[in-house]
Order: C-alpha cells, then sequence, then structure tokens
C-alpha cells in the first residue's frame, strides 16, 4: 500500500496527515492524522531537528509515501501577520519548510515532493471556514480511520490534502 502525505508545518510543530493511495481519489478522510509538537525541546535549531527527525523517521520511513505535499509558508498582510513577520517566525517557517522539503526529497523521487502557499489552498478562508468546510464533510467531530481527532494544525494538514485531492 503506498501513500501521500500533506505537511502544515508551524514555527513550534506541524500537523501531519496521511492518506491511503488507494482510496485517494474518494473524499474518503485521512488514514492517519498526527499533531507534532516541539515544545518539549529548548532552542530554535535544535527544534527544527527534532521536527525534521520525527518527520522522517515516524512518517517517510514507516510510510514511504508516493507523493508529499508541504504547505510553504506566506507573508499576511494583516496585523497577526506582521507581528510574526517582526518576530522572525515567518523566517524561521520557511527554513522549517525547506528543511522538510529536502528531507523529503531525500526519501521519496522529488517529482513526488510539492510545496503550496496558504493563498492557493485556502485563499482568504479564516481557520473557521476552514474547519467549518471539513466538518461538512467528516462531521462535527473528525478524526482519522484510526479514531484519533482532528486538533490544531491537523485542520490545516487535512484542508491541504483535500485540496490536493481535489476535494476541498
Amino acid at each position: 500500500m503506498s501513500h501521500y502525505i500533506s505537511v502544515d508545518p508551524g514555527a513550534h510543530g506541524m500537523g501531519i496527515a496521511v492518506w491511503d493511495s488507494q482510496t485517494w481519489k474518494s473524499c474518503c478522510q485521512p488514514l492517519h492524522v498526527w499533531l507534532m509538537r516541539s515544545s518539549a525541546v529548548d532552542g530554535w535549531l535544535p527544534k527544527v531537528e527534532y521536527m525534521v527527525d520525527k518527520f522522517n523517521n515516524d512518517f517517510l520511513m514507516a510510510y514511504n509515501p508516493q507523493k508529499v505535499m508541504i504547505e510553504f509558508p506566506a507573508q499576511w498582510g494583516t496585523l497577526r501577520g506582521s507581528a510574526a513577520s517582526s518576530r522572525g517566525n515567518i523566517i524561521q517557517l520557511a527554513f522549517i519548510t525547506g528543511a522538510l522539503y529536502y528531507c523529503a526529497c531525500e526519501a521519496v523521487d522529488s517529482q513526488h515532493v510539492d510545496v503550496v502557499t496558504t493563498q492557493e489552498w485556502k485563499g482568504t478562508l479564516t481557520k473557521d471556514q476552514v474547519n467549518n468546510r471539513i466538518k461538512k464533510l467528516y462531521g462535527d467531530n473528525p478524526t482519522d480511520l484510526h479514531g484519533q481527532p482532528f486538533v490544531r494544525d491537523i485542520w490545516d494538514a487535512v484542508g491541504i490534502g483535500l485540496w490536493w485531492k481535489g476535494h476541498f
């Protein structure tokens, strides 16, 4: 069985959704979702190392994906986006995304690893609007096929996957 993986990286963790390639064309929920937090790790670069190592060992090596889609950070013209930019989070996020992309390209043929900007997959939708679209497909308390609930960054990882599948 082969898999597709959609990733929503963050400066302090990430959401990951693993999709079964056999049900890829359908609107079936993800096979597995995972919320990875790096808050227990001190220092910014050790957090990046932790996230990349977990992504590689727990997902790329474990699932041997056929394709990987990673969200690429974008500069928003909002007050929140300006605050994130002034703290350097956008630069850190771009660094993390690049590290995840490189790691995925090493594990999967680079032709099968791609990035998507926030504007491409969700446009100007708010977090609540994204979550509500997903709830329309999977119910008010969606889970993966193993019963793991969607929380925090998992929502966007699932949204990216649905967009990628053409169901968003």
